[in-house]
């Protein structure tokens, strides 16, 4: 059963619900049976990338629920067309896909790893607090595991001062 896991995990897509459901209902994964869709290429921006969404159309008397990608701007013809994975860290994507985007903003869980309380101006109080325990970066916010699978130390010394510095200390 875990190869039939591992086989949704890699060729599912997320498919959004119809817009009439969308506040109510959240994407799904489905399986899309047609090969050609399996070696498409994905990017991380949605708004570059062409979504699935899920559409009722009629057929004579009888309505159907049918998947559609609608792209959200004009493509030359013979232009790439992109799938979008979804919202996933790098950790996820090269799980699921092999392979990861240079600055993807998703952090794992689905988080955006950066602290709540960050500020971009490196010259502020907050900045100069994480700098003193070397968390100046967002890049030490990221999650990476070391090969026995453990998280790394610098992940976690930055994640333990950010909880403390978001909750007052």
């Amino acid at each position: 059963a875990s190869w039939a896991i591992a086989v949704v995990m890699r060729h599912a897509r997320v498919v959004h619900p119809h817009q009439d459901v969308r506040e109510s209902r959240a994407p799904r994964m489905y399986l899309l049976p047609f090969q050609e869709l399996l070696n498409v290429s994905l990017h991380p921006d949605p708004g570059v990338a062409l979504p699935f969404q899920e559409e009722i159309i009629l057929d004579g008397k009888r309505e159907e629920e049918v998947v559609v990608q609608i792209a959200r701007r004009d493509m030359p013809k013979g232009e790439e067309v992109f799938f979008w994975p979804g919202r996933m860290s790098n950790s996820e994507l090269s799980v699921r896909h092999g392979l990861r985007f240079d600055g993807n903003p998703v952090g794992i869980g689905r988080n955006v790893t950066q602290p709540p309380n960050w500020n971009e101006n490196p010259a502020s109080h907050i900045r100069k607090e994480y700098a003193k325990y070397d968390c100046d970066t967002l890049e030490a916010f990221e999650l990476r595991f070391t090969p026995s699978g453990m998280p790394s130390r610098s992940f976690v010394r930055c994640f333990r001062v950010s909880w403390f510095l978001a909750n007052g200390w």
